[in-house]
């Protein structure tokens, strides 16, 4: 597939479309539109590219285990594929194997840790890992209870995570939970809805299905929302899950980047209550995964999130424990064109002519470069839960910011093979600025014609007014 044919194909559709209801009755403004429609610049933006490099490869599994960091049962529960027994462990990426060295460290001295890598980049086993492994050692002690409580900002991602860790805990005798405002309170009919929902009539022996289930026989690993946990907290029936104290031993906050403004300080509040209640202050190891970071204003990335992590968990977070990305080195083979281009976007995605600047060619020759691994031996990479081998890199994403939308109120977001994790910066998250042209009213200084412009969608403006005084026909939209 070739990403910019298919970006080019989407803009003549769209420029089509804007030429149906435009008719110009003034030749000059007609060529001073067309001129610009021409550079790219009035109804879109240039676009953004970004390169996916494979990540670096951490330690093995079987290497943790035998240092004595991972219980032996983590190997069996975290196979390339948890449906075939003989399937061997995965091969942890460099930023996994980080983050589980320093979540367990010694029991002395553990340390709370930020995971801030981008989508796909197993987030989840970083910490799951850790949890899974300290579980089945506090099983051995004869310890009941919830080790493990993982907050998540909405029920999809939690639903999506709780059955790959029900499957992969099946036969290591310890239970998974799954308790949001879904969940039903009688087994019968928790039973009949998760047949519904699966297919399957008989659920793993790791899961928990029911609230009655739940209260009675609390789980090893609990998944929930921070409403629900609030719940939990607050309802009598609910409080006796946390009755044993000091057996709660990890608090993971995933995507923490979402709990900022009103909803982040009731988190912290949430989060200091539960450590009261479980009698962890000091105590708990406090994890959190998010979205990738940058440095901003002369403070750095990892910096500004610990800071942030710090205030939320009210615990010691460190700048160095933050784990970020590290990437496998560029192949020697790798032409001199296309090393330059990797280099240039290792930080942070660029438009096509502001790589083409920076770099010295023409933006022809940039698309030729990036396409070269499409049809030569060049492969995307693939995960760790798959193959351990992988490819240089391979173009990501080629996104172009629209500067205008339709009538018809939808943005116009160009081709995205995936979209570019939203940084951090200074402590704030934030997305990079789409914001469209602007629109000076001044006639004679033969800028755009005085059209009215108001906010459509968070980063895309559309006129409209009718008709205006130069004769330029518009979409008759109001808000």
């Amino acid at each position: 597939m070739n990403p910019f044919e298919i970006l080019a194909a989407v803009q003549r559709d769209y420029r089509t479309y804007v030429q149906t209801f435009q008719q110009f009755q003034n030749e000059a403004i007609e060529r001073w539109i067309s001129k610009r429609i021409e550079s790219g610049t009035l109804l879109w933006k240039p676009p953004y590219v970004q390169l996916s490099r494979p990540f670096a490869p951490g330690d093995r599994l079987e290497d943790l285990v035998a240092a004595g960091l991972l219980h032996p049962g983590i190997l069996p529960v975290f196979r390339r594929d948890p449906e075939d027994p003989a399937s061997p462990p995965i091969s942890p990426y460099r930023h996994q194997s980080e983050a589980i060295r320093r979540i367990l460290g010694t029991l002395q001295s553990p340390s709370n840790v930020v995971v801030a890598t981008g989508t796909g980049s197993g987030k989840s086993f970083a910490f799951g890992i850790p949890i899974v492994s300290e579980a089945l050692r506090m099983r051995e002690r004869g310890i009941a209870g919830i080790k493990a409580v993982i907050v998540y900002p909405m029920n999809a991602l939690a639903n999506s995570q709780y059955d790959d860790f029900a499957r992969r805990l099946h036969g290591t005798g310890l239970r998974i939970a799954l308790y949001t405002g879904d969940t039903a309170h009688a087994p019968e009919q928790a039973l009949d809805q998760y047949s519904r929902a699966t297919g399957r009539q008989q659920p793993y022996d790791s899961e928990v299905l029911s609230r009655q289930e739940i209260q009675e026989r609390p789980p090893d690993v609990l998944m929930t929302n921070y409403v629900m946990l609030e719940l939990l907290l607050t309802r009598f029936e609910d409080r006796r899950l946390f009755a044993t104290p000091d057996v709660l031993r990890f608090l993971v906050l995933d995507e923490v980047h979402t709990y900022t403004g009103r909803r982040g300080a009731d988190v912290a509040a949430l989060i200091r209550r539960l450590k009261q209640h479980t009698h962890t202050v000091g105590k708990l190891r406090c994890m959190a995964t998010s979205a990738t970071v940058e440095s901003a204003g002369g403070e750095s990335g990892a910096a500004a999130i610990a800071d942030f992590a710090q205030r939320l968990f009210g615990e010691p977070f460190a700048a160095e424990n933050v784990i970020t990305e590290f990437y496998a080195p560029l192949p020697d083979d790798l032409p001199p064109l296309l090393r330059a281009v990797a280099e240039a976007l290792s930080t942070s995605p660029q438009t096509l002519p502001q790589l083409a600047q920076g770099l010295n060619v023409s933006p022809d020759t940039i698309q030729q470069a990036l396409l070269q691994p499409l049809t030569s031996n060049f492969q995307p990479p693939t995960s760790n839960l798959q193959s351990p081998n992988s490819t240089p890199f391979s173009p990501r994403a080629v996104r172009s910011p629209p500067a205008s939308t339709h009538p018809a109120r939808t943005s116009t977001t160009g081709v995205s093979a995936s979209a570019p994790s939203a940084p951090t910066k200074a402590g704030k998250i934030f997305r990079r600025s789409r914001s469209s042209f602007a629109a000076p009213a001044a006639r004679n200084s033969g800028a755009w014609p005085p059209v009215r412009m108001v906010r459509s969608t968070p980063r895309t403006w559309m006129p409209w007014t009718y008709r205006d005084a130069w004769g330029i026909s518009w979409p008759a939209t109001r808000r």
